[in-house]
């Protein structure tokens, strides 16, 4: 199990190129700021009523219970028990909830809408000849699920209306499918 939190570390722990640290590398306090967040991009599609208590209680759950995850590498002499806060202290989720953008949207829509906005977030280079598209996005948030993993979270009309009856399902959008199978 160790080895979740020493993945997990190697994702979050950046340097720009050509960076010269000092002693002790990322476990010196002047280095921090070389960690970046990670964590889930989350939309919000639905505004109905009483979808707003039901939207902070997910966004409770999750939060809580993703840092309580982090109790299970607590007692183990393998884990870097430093390392294991370190990761657990930079879990953020990016709250997306704008009804003028996102109200209504089904899967395949929220899939258009991140996808458009991940563009924005590029922009074209040319190197050797060939032109490139690259990431604008800050260093500090590249360690989030959209960035690296091209996942976001949605929480829809059927998701908020499940937490009501005490069911925390929520779900995971991937913003590679293209529609069809294999």
């Amino acid at each position: 199990m160790p080895d979740v939190i020493e993945q997990m570390i190697r994702q979050v722990w950046r340097t720009p190129r050509g960076t010269k640290l000092g002693p002790n590398g990322r476990k010196n306090p002047d280095n921090f700021h070389y960690y970046r967040k990670w964590g889930f991009t989350i939309h919000r599609t639905y505004y109905g009523k009483e979808s707003d208590q039901h939207w902070q209680a997910l966004l409770h759950a999750l939060r809580h219970q993703t840092k309580l995850a982090f109790g299970a590498f607590e007692d183990d002499e393998d884990t870097d028990q430093d390392d294991r806060r370190q990761v657990r202290e930079l879990f953020h989720l990016d709250v997306r909830e704008d009804p003028s953008l996102l109200d209504g949207l089904d899967v395949r829509g929220l899939r258009e809408f991140c996808n458009a906005e991940k563009l924005k977030e590029t922009e074209v280079v040319e190197k050797g000849g060939q032109k490139l598209r690259v990431s604008t996005r800050p260093l500090e948030s590249q360690a989030m699920a959209d960035h690296l993993y091209d996942f976001v979270l949605l929480a829809d009309e059927a998701v908020l209306k499940d937490i009501e009856k005490g069911e925390f399902i929520i779900k995971a959008v991937s913003l590679l499918w293209d529609g069809h199978a294999g």
